[in-house]
Formats: structure tokens, sequence, C-alpha cells
């Protein structure tokens, strides 16, 4: 860092210090969680390190109650205004089995966006009915997949779809049913746009070729980590015009409107630009987000219910079935990632640094954009006084876990837990040169396997390694 930006980082480190000791993220009550005689972090009456002890490290724990009684939460919620709703949670935010199944059981339908999860969400035994598909650059394979389950909905995303779909329907011979996905945002590039008459369009096709498509309604996703109601209401608006707008022009009215997902978890924050920034430039970590502060989601759907109610009363048009694509706010705050510190590497120009063996590039991409909440599993007792940066494995200054983080003095074999792992972890999660952990489902004292720790036979499953050597005849190169 040049000496002009030295001082800035320096007292911009010292800021942050201060908002993370006030911060209110320090209860592990917040996700379920307990401190146990031994100082130790304990969830579902299991403690923590133990598991890193039985499984190894890096670990995902997943609470089983937690996770349930989040599920439950939204479901009322969502059930409680909108009592016919079809929330359908998405695939690509957690892909692990076991947590899906469960989500399953607890009345979510599936929302996918590819041709495996297409596959992974019949495999756990969801029908047609039961599936919302979505995505970008669908080809046909997946198109015909969709067709074939008779899913709920496929959301169109591109005019270049209904060809491949007519193609399907045609050959399977049964109707596709279709939604539009509604570009709502300007500055987004999924979706059909309304103000160029796209959208319009491509609702005429459909509504033109009723021997193979069934215009079931329409779709718009264009959040993430939100709890302004007022922005998903706007949003809300610009569907609902384009609704009375195909009323009024093709003589069709919308059966279901699909209100996408993207609500916020309070106990972890998306980056502003000047955070991620400020991150980057200076290594210093957003502020902590205040659990206690923002819209809860039962009030948050409560009004973009009454917006819904009070527009469809307004133009004289009927409610459509709501289906929403909630992710994070099922899913996050009831994981954990378990990662043990390898030895602390002392510094003379800014924190000392710990090695862990979890890092960005492997279990912990959301840490690049978010701000999650950690713990010293072991040392819960212990004041948070000193300030690390925390690594990863890899051979690259990239592979970090957390910067300017405030914790507890650690030591070797001290175990770190970051809060909130329940969201895009799994999913982006990489094996670049280490197999990817195992997940351990953790229920009223004890802890199964959900999915085993990768070996190394795992990561060369796909390739031939007997395979013998040819003779290669090496060209000289003459100068």
């Amino acid at each position: 860092m040049n000496r002009v930006l030295a001082p800035i980082a320096r007292l911009s480190a010292a800021k942050s210090r201060r908002q993370q000791r006030r911060s209110t993220l320090w209860d592990p009550q917040l996700w379920g969680g307990v401190v146990d005689s031994a100082g130790h972090l304990q969830v579902d009456g299991i403690g923590l390190p133990s598991l890193v002890e039985e499984y190894g490290s890096p670990l995902l724990a997943v609470s089983h109650s937690k996770l349930l009684s989040d599920a439950e939460s939204f479901m009322a919620a969502a059930k409680r205004v909108f009592p016919d709703a079809m929330p359908a949670f998405s695939y690509k935010t957690n892909c692990i089995p076991g947590v899906l199944r469960e989500l399953h059981g607890a009345g979510f339908a599936a929302e996918v966006i590819s041709p495996y999860e297409l596959w992974l969400a019949e495999k756990l035994g969801n029908t047609g009915d039961n599936i919302i598909v979505n995505g970008v650059n669908k080809d046909y394979e997946f198109l015909y997949d969709a067709v074939r389950v008779g899913a709920a909905s496929i959301n169109v995303d591109d005019r270049s779809e209904l060809e491949m779909l007519r193609k399907a329907a045609s050959t399977l011979g049964r109707k596709a049913r279709l939604s539009l996905r509604l570009k709502v945002d300007p500055s987004s590039h999924f979706g059909l746009a309304i103000e160029s008459g796209e959208a319009e369009r491509v609702a005429e096709e459909i509504v033109a070729t009723p021997e193979l498509f069934e215009f079931t309604g329409l779709h718009f996703h264009a959040l993430a980590d939100n709890d302004d109601p007022t922005l998903h209401i706007r949003f809300l608006n610009s569907a609902l015009a384009f609704a009375k707008q195909i009323r009024q022009k093709l003589g069709t009215e919308i059966s279901t409107l699909n209100i996408g997902g993207g609500y916020t978890v309070p106990t972890v924050k998306v980056m502003s630009r000047w955070e991620y920034a400020r991150q980057r430039l200076l290594g210093v970590p957003a502020s902590p987000p205040d659990p206690r502060s923002g819209c809860p989601f039962g009030e948050y759907i409560g009004q973009v219910a009454h917006a819904l109610e009070n527009w469809c009363s307004t133009n004289r048009m009927s409610i459509p079935r709501v289906i929403l694509e909630p992710g994070r706010i099922v899913t996050s705050q009831s994981h954990i990632l378990l990662t043990r510190v390898h030895a602390i590497k002392r510094s003379t120009t800014g924190p000392d640094v710990a090695m862990t063996d979890a890092g960005k590039i492997l279990t912990s991409y959301p840490c690049d954009y978010e701000y999650h909440q950690m713990f010293v599993a072991n040392r819960m007792l212990d004041a948070a006084d000193s300030t690390y940066q925390l690594m990863g494995r890899l051979c690259t200054s990239a592979d970090w876990l957390a910067k300017n983080r405030l914790l507890p003095k650690i030591q070797p074999g001290d175990v770190v837990a970051v809060m909130d792992a329940g969201a895009y972890f799994t999913s982006y999660s990489s094996n670049f040169a280490f197999p990817r952990p195992g997940i351990v489902m953790l229920d009223q004292g004890t802890a199964r396997i959900s999915r085993k720790r990768e070996t190394y036979e795992h990561l060369t499953a796909m390739d031939d390694l007997q395979q013998p050597l040819h003779d290669f005849k090496v060209a000289r190169i003459r100068r």
C-alpha cells in the first residue's frame, strides 16, 4: 500500500474495530446458538469444536431445528397474506440435496435455473406442478425436459426460447406452461423489456399458439438482500401495469404473478459499492449490520400484498396466484462454516495473519461481498480484543476469509465459525487443489453426515489415470 493510502487505511481500520466492538452480532442466540460451560459455541446440543475433531476441517454444519424454524416462519408469513401462495425455494442459493429435501418436506416447491437443478428436483420427488423453471441462455435440452416434466411455469427470458419451446411441445405432444420474465429494472440484462414492446410481442406469440402454449403469467426478480418494500412495490406496479396492457390488447388475463425473491437476512449484509471498494483498496470490512433495523419479512410481504390488492381492486383485475422465490432468507442462518486455524504469522505492517483452511476461493466466496459475523468457537468467553487477517490455504493473496476482523486472541488449533453460511457458500465452492468439505446435519444432540468430504478419487472420477503414454516423436526445432 502506498504512503498516501496507508494513513487512510489505519484510520478506517480503527473505525472498523470500534464498529465491530459495538456490534450487536456478538450474541450467538441470533443463530440459535448458546455458549456451554467450556466456553464453546454450541448448536442443537452439540459443541461445534468437537465436530471439527470428528469430521475434520473445514466443515459445514447445518442446524436442523434452525433450518425448519426459518422455513416455517417464511411459509407462515407468506401464507398469512397470500393463502394460496406458492413459495418455490431457489436451488441456486443452496444446492445441498439434504437441505432441499427438508425444505420440500416443509412445503416448498423448486425453483431451478439449469438442467442439473431440474434433474435434481425430479430426483428429490418433485412433480412438474411443483417446479418453476427460470434461467438465462436456456438450451433445447433444458427446455425439452421442462416441457416433459410439465413444469408449472417456464419463465421465458428471451424471445429465442420460443422456437425451441415450440419444437419441444410439438415433439412431446403436450402444452408448455409459459410465463414472461419482465425486465423491470432498466439496468438489468435479465428479462424482456416492456418499454420497447419486446415483452408484448412475445406475449402475443404465446397467446397466438394455444395448441402448444399456455400463457400462465408474469415473473420479475430484480432484488438482492432487499428490506425495502417500496422498491419491491415499484417493480410490482410495473408488472401489473403490463398485465393490464396485455389484457386490453390481447384479451388475456394472467393467472399467476411471480414476485421473485431477494429478501434480506438481518444478520448478514451485502456490501454497498463504497464498502466493497474500501475493502478491496484499504482492506477494511463493511460496517456490521444491525439485526434490529430494517423491515421484518412479515411486515415487508404484508405491504407488498396490500399494494397488490389495491392495484387489482382499482383496475378491476382478479388477484393472481402469487409465486415467491425465497433463497437466503430461508437457509442463511442455519448453516455455519467451521475452519481450523493452523498458524499465526506475525506482521509488522498490520494485523497478524491467521492461516486457516477456508478461504473465499474454496469455501466462502460470499465473504468477498458480504459481511458475516465470525466467532472463535472454542473461545466464546474471551474478549474480542485482537485484529486479524484471516487467510485461506491457497498460494494466492486473493484467498482470504476476512480482513481486519476483531476476534479474541487466536492460537493454532482454534476453530473459527463463520455464521450465515447457508446462502451461496456451497453453490460457489471450489475444489481447486483441495477436496471440498463435508456437510453434517445437527439435530437434538446428534450429527449425521449429509454430504461426505470429497476424496482424491472424487476429484479424478472422470479421468482415465491408467491410460498408457503414447510414443511421441519430438520434432527438432532447427534454428
